[in-house]
């Protein structure tokens, strides 16, 4: 494929394929529904595209998510990362952008990503097709998940020091989703090097550390953390304070016989697997 221009979804298009997903959900189990069609014949000559500043030149390698562990497609995210030049921050908070490439790019990618069998249900469509809350993009939708554990890879690695690349980071967070999500979800780790050390840490001092302990981690890092002016502290100091952490949770949860390793049925929802999560997630944020 060329490179061609990027465009999002306007909002009344954006709208209209809402109310289309609602009516029709069965759209969602076919992975050659054309959406092109659809959006001709719902918003007949008013145009339901709009330019941004930014180009695709979509992968023609994207694997299928296998169907026992789809969450393990998560680590061709910067395939797609790559695809999308021009892209900020900013911009990928942007529901009709993700919606668009959903419908257009990865149709078929979502239905096998996000399983739910031949009746996907309404508000399964709208998370992972649509998601209108830009806090949650990052997590529940299909095309703007994988630009963000891609960006959070590159962003970690890019601060490590030469410890690790972003496709190995990216090969950590799709094996274990909660250690994407927790990255996340904790302000304090947008700081770049801080995120590093805590990736870097994960790859070895705190190597195999369970969903609970990882959480458990971040938020003793958060408290340590929210005491000091992280830009005054050196990559030596911070990660002292990160293994420090890790070294804790892993004493303190060995003490009380709780999990501190991790093993593959340990995943949530909502990364994409089957297990049973124990809560729902702190309140999100995104990440520059």
């Amino acid at each position: 494929m060329t490179e061609q221009k990027l465009h999002r979804l306007t909002s009344d298009a954006f709208v209209e394929l809402r109310k289309y997903a609602e009516e029709n959900t069965d759209a969602y189990a076919d992975p050659e529904k054309d959406f092109k069609d659809v959006l001709r014949e719902r918003c007949g000559d008013v145009e339901y595209l709009e330019p941004v500043d930014a180009v695709i030149k979509w992968p023609s390698d994207l694997i299928d998510p296998p169907a026992d562990k789809p969450h393990l497609s998560d680590n061709q995210a910067l395939k797609v990362h790559g695809a999308l030049k021009g892209i900020t921050p900013r911009l990928a908070r942007d529901p009709n952008l993700w919606a668009y490439i959903n419908h257009f790019y990865l149709h078929k990618y979502g239905i096998a990503r996000w399983p739910a069998g031949d009746a996907p249900t309404t508000r399964h469509i709208f998370e992972h097709w649509f998601t209108a809350d830009r806090d949650k993009v990052w997590q529940d939708n299909t095309a703007g998940r994988l630009w963000w554990i891609s960006h959070i890879a590159r962003k970690a690695a890019g601060a490590s020091g030469g410890e690790f690349t972003a496709q190995r980071a990216l090969d950590l967070f799709s094996h274990t989703p909660e250690y994407y999500h927790r990255t996340m979800e904790y302000e304090v780790l947008r700081s770049p090097v801080l995120m590093a050390e805590c990736v870097r840490a994960l790859m070895r001092e705190a190597k195999g550390i369970s969903r609970d302990g990882y959480r458990e981690m971040c938020a003793e890092i958060n408290r340590e953390a929210g005491a000091r002016v992280l830009d005054s502290l050196s990559r030596d100091e911070i990660r002292q304070m990160v293994t420090g952490c890790a070294g804790r949770i892993r004493r303190k949860r060995e003490r009380t016989g709780r999990r501190t390793l991790g093993d593959d049925q340990h995943h949530s929802k909502i990364g994409g697997e089957t297990a049973v999560r124990d809560g729902e997630p702190e309140a999100g944020g995104h990440v520059g």
